[in-house]
């Protein structure tokens, strides 16, 4: 399962990624603008109508954001069309310290035949 990443972070970032390399339980993640990656917990803010547990309702509880401390390279894409973006995040205890972008087709994932047709790299102020 693929968790998503809102991004807030400077622009080529993409606003939003999926990933498999965080949480894998279908998680929401916020990047801010700093790099900080927080992790957005939305248990307990609705209830079921009825014994049917069909429809949920707000229930007025708030969500929990938290700082999500992990250091590890994260694969990301963005998109799934055919021609798509793989970004390498770096973080360090949950703080963004560069990426890498390339852009990668459905066909070279399938040979490992990865040519970087675009790479950049930024390091936060």
């Amino acid at each position: 399962m693929y968790d998503t990443i809102r991004s807030g972070y400077e622009y080529p970032l993409p606003r939003s990624l999926r990933t498999e390399d965080l949480l894998g339980v279908m998680a929401c993640l916020w990047l801010d603008p700093a790099g900080q990656l927080w992790e957005i917990d939305y248990a307990n803010t609705h209830s079921f109508v009825d014994a049917k547990c069909a429809d949920m309702i707000p229930n007025g509880n708030h969500g929990k954001v938290r700082p999500y401390h992990v250091t590890k390279e994260v694969s990301a894409y963005c998109g799934q069309s055919a021609n798509r973006t793989l970004f390498r995040l770096h973080f360090q205890e949950g703080v963004l310290q560069y990426y890498q972008a390339e852009q990668r087709t459905a066909q070279s994932e399938k040979t490992n035949d990865n040519s970087t047709i675009d790479s950049r790299s930024s390091k936060p102020n």
